[in-house]
């Protein structure tokens, strides 16, 4: 191919290239019309409740694997394994709300769920971290003996009760429901 030939070809690609791309921007721009307004990034009580339960369970299990070995006399792992299992129901109830509450927000429920999921579990493990593991399971081991022995009944109010936020934690998003007072 001649040097004239070449440039004819590269120009010619590169008006195909061009006619492409100002052809997809209309159909992007009216996708993105389209799209479903997204919801305001708060949770309702049932989300907010479901949050909690999440932390809790993740905790438990932050505890089971960090704890193992410093205190093998405890079972750690073995109490969030049953933990797991008797309170299947409640703990497959608060994901499905949590998956929900991303999807509705914005999308992609469960890999968002997934993903805030190991964020808690994440600065939870930074928190131990800081501690010291020794410290950290003399602090918390009797926290997840007692979550062990609570009724599902108990468990749900704990959750549920954003009052009693020093025993489990402020919601990573605001409730929907609540007002907050701003300075004139």
């Amino acid at each position: 191919m001649t040097h004239s030939a070449n440039s004819h070809a590269r120009a010619f690609l590169m008006r195909a290239v061009a006619a492409a791309t100002i052809a997809i921007l209309p159909a992007t721009a009216l996708a993105q019309a389209k799209a479903p307004a997204k919801t305001p990034a708060c949770y309702n009580r049932k989300e907010h409740a479901a949050e909690q339960m999440v932390r809790l369970h993740t905790e438990l299990m932050v505890i089971g694997l960090t704890c193992q070995s410093i205190f093998p006399e405890h079972n750690t792992f073995v109490k969030y394994q049953e933990f797991t299992i008797k309170n299947r129901a409640v703990l497959s109830e608060a994901e499905g709300a949590l998956i929900s509450h991303f999807q509705r927000t914005g999308g992609g429920g469960t890999s968002r769920f997934d993903t805030f999921r190991t964020e808690l579990a994440n600065q939870i493990s930074r928190r131990v971290g800081v501690i010291g593991s020794y410290s950290y399971c003399q602090q918390f081991i009797p926290r997840a003996e007692n979550a062990l022995t609570m009724p599902q009944a108990d468990l749900k109010l704990l959750a549920s009760n954003e009052k009693e936020a020093g025993l489990m934690h402020l919601g990573s998003r605001p409730l929907c429901d609540v007002k907050v007072a701003s300075l004139p």
